[in-house]
């Protein structure tokens, strides 16, 4: 309507899709943690979470925690892990990418 303000925002240069989940209907960005000291095992997990959020278009920062006191404090024994916003999602086991999908589309 003529005469209403206009609020500009910043463009990022990310897709639109992006914007109106993270912007509009005030999305939240996921935050994933793969845990493990470095091992072959740990670095394909963290491939193939990747590529599960690649494939989901999911906004999602991943972080990988090596420091094995701090995959103790998370109550994780067994590596490689996956933490999903805080919760222990998986220990002890290469997930495949279509698993991380089914854990990540809940």
């Amino acid at each position: 309507m003529p005469g209403e303000p206009v609020i500009v925002l910043p463009w990022s240069g990310r897709g639109v899709s992006d914007f109106y989940r993270t912007v509009l209907i005030g999305g939240v960005k996921m935050k994933i943690e793969v845990l493990g000291p470095g091992c072959p095992r740990c670095q394909t997990l963290e491939a193939n979470v990747r590529e599960a959020i690649r494939q989901l278009d999911i906004e999602a920062d991943v972080e990988k925690v090596t420091a094995m006191g701090e995959i103790a404090a998370r109550g994780v024994m067994s590596v490689p892990g996956v933490v999903v916003d805080g919760e222990v999602v998986s220990t002890g086991k290469l997930l495949s990418v279509e698993e991380v999908k089914t854990i990540l589309g809940k």
